[in-house]
């Protein structure tokens, strides 16, 4: 739950995309001491007030920021550590 945001009935978490912070609203599945996540909602897919949103299945391709989320705001420049990201499994530089 470390890496997740809520905000009334909404979860999110913040991902990585070129260099920024994006605030990224997700549907979330079955909790317990876990819970998981199971679709995110796609970039500019609704209108301020429309219900409809698309959204994509989590395949494990997101960056995911951890650490403390109050000091994010959307779309804020961000640094990553090339270590955090060539670490990943399936990537290129990955050991």
């Amino acid at each position: 739950m470390a890496a997740l945001t809520f905000s009334g009935d909404q979860t999110y978490y913040w991902g990585y995309e070129n260099g920024k912070a994006v605030r990224t609203e997700i549907e979330t599945g079955v909790s317990d001491d876990w819970i998981e996540v199971t679709h995110r909602r796609i970039p500019g897919s609704s209108a301020p007030h429309s219900r409809k949103r698309r959204r994509t299945p989590i395949d494990g391709s997101e960056l995911v920021i951890l650490g403390d989320l109050s000091l994010l705001t959307d779309h804020a420049p961000v640094r990553v550590d090339p270590v955090s990201i060539a670490s990943r499994p399936g990537e290129p530089n990955a050991e």
